[in-house]
């Protein structure tokens, strides 16, 4: 659901779940050069970062499930750095998507599947140091840091399926606010998410490309209701200018 999105576990089944040259760089002469270096990103494909999204779920309530991940799309506009020749800083303002879904059946006198899929939207803010390796053509680098994530919008939504006897099907779904709170009718998750982050990665030119892992390490499910955080695997190709 970061995938997350809210919690809508059934009641008897689920319960309602409901880049490179630098920014601040030195030249080829050493010189101090004060040229800063932006470029476009977006989540998977050309110019794009893309996030194979899932989340981390725990629920006293809730059934056997199957989690899939999400492919998402995102992008955003990065701005990198350079301490020297080895080290660099990277940052920038990324939009990001988030979700998961999830599967869960109960077989009985009326057989219940439960499908909930969340899809979230954030703004993110991320700070990665890069421990760079250049070689004849190219650079390869590796790195980590942290993030801070800002849900702009999401959706939550729920289908349940009863079978009755005799092989109907009797199909039930509704759809809410992932970010809203659930006494006015939300699925009740947190806007704000922060976590830590890994990558590495390879620059021709001002092309580059690189793949991370970023996990999340705030609960943006109610506290009283369960654990719910986000993970993802990024792939990220872009260009600066």
């Amino acid at each position: 659901m970061s995938p997350g999105a809210g919690y809508a576990f059934f009641e008897q089944n689920l319960i309602k779940t409901v880049y490179e040259k630098d920014s601040w760089t030195i030249d080829r002469r050493y010189s101090v050069g004060r040229k800063l270096c932006t470029s476009t990103d977006r989540h998977p494909g050309h110019w794009q970062p893309g996030n194979l999204a899932t989340a981390q779920i725990k629920f006293e309530e809730l059934l056997d499930y199957s989690k899939n991940m999400k492919a998402l799309p995102g992008g955003g506009i990065v701005a990198q750095i350079g301490i020297n020749k080895s080290l660099a800083i990277r940052t920038g303002v990324n939009f990001l998507q988030h979700g998961v879904v999830l599967k869960a059946t109960e077989t009985g006198e009326i057989d219940t599947k439960v499908k909930l899929e969340n899809n979230l939207n954030y703004l993110q803010v991320p700070v990665n140091v890069l421990f760079r390796a250049p070689l004849p053509g190219i650079t390869l680098y590796v790195g980590g840091g942290g993030f801070f994530n800002y849900g702009i919008s999401g959706k939550s939504k729920y289908t349940v399926t009863y079978t009755v006897p005799g092989g109907d099907d009797i199909v039930e779904s509704e759809k809410v606010d992932a970010f809203k709170k659930e006494q006015d009718g939300g699925a009740g998750l947190k806007k704000t998410d922060y976590g830590i982050s890994a990558l590495a990665g390879i620059q021709f030119g001002k092309l580059f490309a690189n793949v991370g892992y970023q996990l999340s390490l705030a609960n943006i499910a109610e506290a009283e209701v369960g654990e719910y955080k986000n993970r993802g695997l990024q792939l990220t190709i872009g260009a600066f200018f």
